[in-house]
C-alpha cells in the first residue's frame, strides 16, 4: 500500500482517541506529508506551538511505539516516495523558482494540488460513488456552508440536470429539519467539509447515518468531523499561496465525478437534456447571442 495511505489509515483508525491538540498535530503531519513526518519532536512542537511531550505522546496513539518508530517506517518506504513523481514533487510554494511571478506560483501550486488529489483517490471509490449517483431511485442531498457553498451549488446545478432528485440543502439552518424529514433509507448525502469545519456538516452526517443514508464526504483532512461518518471519503489538496486555501482541485474532482456519471447514464442524460432544452426555450432562459 502507498505509505501515505498507510499513515492516513492509522489516523482514521485511531481518531476517536485523539484530543483536539492531537488532531492539530495529525492535520499538520497529513498536510505536510512526508516532510513533517521526518521532523523531530522539537521541530513539530515549535511549528505548532505545542509542548514536546504532547508531540511524543501523539505517535503511540496512532500505533507507533515512538516518533523514532514513525521515522524508521517512513525511511523504509522512502524509495517508494522518491519514485512517485507526485510525492517527489512535494514542497512548499517557497521552493518555486524565485523568478516566477505570483501568477505562476498560483498556477503551479494549483496544478500540484490537482495532481496530488487525484493520486490519492482510488478508482474503487470513484466507481462506488458513480454507482450511487446513477441510481435515480435515491435522492441526492448536497450540503456546503460558507466557503464550501460555491462547491456545493456548482455540483447541485450540474448534477440536477442529469439526476431527477437532487436537493441543495440551504444554508439557513432553520430549514435543515425540513430537508431531513424527507430523507429515506439509502438516500445520498454529499458533504463538502473543509477547514474551518462548520458544525452543521457533522450534525447532518450523524442524523443521515441514523436514518440509513449513504454519505460521501469531500474534505481536506481524514480527521474532519464529518469524515468518520463517511461511506466514501475523498481527500482534496487545498494549499494556497495567499492566506486563503485553494479549491481548484475540488472543482476538478466534481467535474470528474460528473463525467463518470454521464458516461454511465448514457441515453438517460440525452433524454433529460432534451426536456430541459424545451423548458429553457419556454421560459426564455438564455440569450441567443
Amino acid at each position: 500500500m502507498d505509505p501515505k495511505k498507510q499513515f492516513l489509515n492509522r489516523i482514521v483508525k485511531n481518531q476517536s482517541s485523539l484530543s483536539p491538540i492531537d488532531k492539530k498535530i495529525a492535520d499538520y503531519l497529513v498536510h505536510s506529508y512526508p516532510g513533517a513526518l521526518l521532523e523531530t519532536a522539537s521541530e513539530i512542537s515549535k511549528n505548532l506551538n505545542v509542548s514536546i511531550s504532547t508531540v511524543t505522546r501523539f505517535f503511540p496513539k496512532i500505533g507507533f511505539k515512538s516518533i523514532r518508530d514513525a521515522h524508521s517506517e517512513l525511511k523504509k518506504d522512502f524509495d517508494y516516495l522518491k519514485n512517485s513523481p507526485l510525492d517527489r514533487y512535494h514542497h512548499n510554494i517557497e521552493d518555486v523558482r524565485s523568478d516566477n511571478t505570483l501568477f505562476d506560483k498560483v498556477k503551479d501550486l494549483d496544478i500540484l494540488n490537482i495532481q496530488e488529489t487525484f493520486q490519492g483517490i482510488s478508482n474503487d471509490d470513484i466507481v462506488k460513488i458513480t454507482e450511487l449517483l446513477c441510481d435515480n431511485d435515491r435522492a441526492v442531498y448536497i450540503v456546503g456552508e460558507r466557503k464550501m457553498f460555491g462547491l456545493s451549488f456548482y455540483l447541485y446545478v450540474q448534477l440536477s440536470s442529469i439526476h431527477p432528485n437532487t436537493i441543495h440543502v440551504k444554508t439557513d439552518q432553520s430549514l435543515i429539519a425540513d430537508h431531513i424529514v424527507k430523507v429515506q433509507p439509502d438516500d445520498i448525502l454529499i458533504v463538502f467539509d473543509f477547514r474551518r469545519y462548520v458544525k452543521i456538516n457533522h450534525r447532518m452526517t450523524e442524523v443521515f447515518r441514523k436514518m440509513g443514508g449513504k454519505i460521501i464526504v469531500i474534505s481536506d483532512s481524514p480527521i474532519s468531523p464529518s469524515a468518520k461518518s463517511a461511506d466514501v471519503l475523498l481527500l482534496v489538496k487545498t494549499k494556497g499561496v495567499s492566506i486563503f486555501d485553494s479549491y481548484t482541485a475540488a472543482y476538478f474532482l466534481i467535474n470528474t465525478l460528473l463525467a463518470e456519471v454521464i458516461q454511465r447514464s448514457g441515453e438517460h442524460v440525452r433524454q433529460r437534456y432534451e426536456k430541459l432544452e424545451e423548458y429553457y426555450k419556454q421560459f426564455d432562459i438564455f440569450s441567443e447571442s
